[in-house]
């Protein structure tokens, strides 16, 4: 579909508080500033101005005509009266909440990539506010008010998501279609792999959000001598070149009062043939609770 159709209940986020976003001691989720509304993706608002009583009596407030073709998966937020989002084509964009108007779209420039997007991530540090989203195996920082690339993020505003990984997967298919998950300055990626033989490992990995560095990675595929390495069956594990994947793909959600992140993870690969990794595999199929 190639344009987008937002009804007034999306025009009515820009009347929120966007201050305070969780209030911590009362959990009122007043603003739509995370990717599925707060960052336990629970996708609830406090805001009461549609009721059973006037949802019928709803109309189209304006609507964005995308210049891209193809789907769109994204679930756009909000911060004060700009609207972000990424269209079919893997663009970001930043429209007026109130009217609809574009204010920036980013990508023009750049190559090609066959994938979705189910849309970006917000940080700010007092003037400095960033949309982070991906475009292949790379994560873009951009000026949220002006869609310009933050210059001194990464190389000229973008990372390899590949750069958290051992060596071998340096090469591999690896990509993101789900927004990552900020915590104070670190963003925490996840990641989309291949599910055959000789897939990346999918490591979760933080990233720094003004700079872009690894801050921290998790390896969901244990290294020989840590906690669970002994459930692969196979002391060669953290060197095979055939097993991969356990990666969280779905994305991330977080606890942010008491700091902890839980992580949804899929099948380690190949997907299908599990002959080379007897045991439990952990931390694939698994849901982990991370500091």
């Amino acid at each position: 579909m190639r344009s987008i159709l937002l009804l007034i209940t999306i025009s009515l986020l820009m009347n929120c508080n966007d201050s305070k976003e969780v209030d911590k001691e009362k959990k009122l989720y007043t603003a739509w500033r995370h990717y599925l509304g707060d960052p336990g993706r629970s996708h609830f608002s406090t805001l009461q101005q549609i009721t059973p009583e006037n949802v019928q009596s709803l109309r189209v407030a304006w609507e964005y005509e995308s210049p891209d073709f193809g789907q769109m998966q994204m679930n756009p937020i909000v911060v004060d009266t700009l609207m972000f989002g990424v269209s079919a084509a893997l663009r970001a964009f930043a429209l007026d909440a109130r009217t609809g108007e574009q204010v920036w779209i980013f990508g023009d420039s750049l190559k090609e990539w066959h994938s979705n997007s189910r849309g970006v991530s917000f940080w700010e540090d007092k003037t400095d506010k960033r949309i982070y989203f991906t475009h292949g195996p790379d994560l873009w920082a951009l000026n949220a008010i002006t869609g310009k690339p933050v210059l001194d993020f990464g190389n000229n505003g973008k990372i390899d998501l590949r750069s958290g990984l051992r060596e071998a997967d340096k090469n591999k298919f690896v990509l993101s279609g789900t927004p990552g998950t900020v915590f104070k300055n670190t963003i925490i990626m996840p990641l989309r792999l291949s599910e055959s033989a000789g897939a990346a490992r999918g490591d979760l990995i933080a990233f720094d959000t003004r700079t872009g560095n690894v801050v921290w990675t998790f390896n969901t595929i244990p290294l020989n001598g840590n906690p669970g390495h002994e459930t692969w069956g196979d002391s060669n594990v953290s060197e095979s070149t055939i097993i991969g994947g356990a990666n969280s793909w779905a994305g991330t959600t977080l606890d942010v009062v008491n700091e902890i992140l839980y992580v949804p993870t899929g099948s380690a690969a190949p997907d299908f043939f599990g002959g080379m990794r007897p045991g439990k595999n952990l931390y694939a199929n698994s849901l982990l609770a991370l500091d």
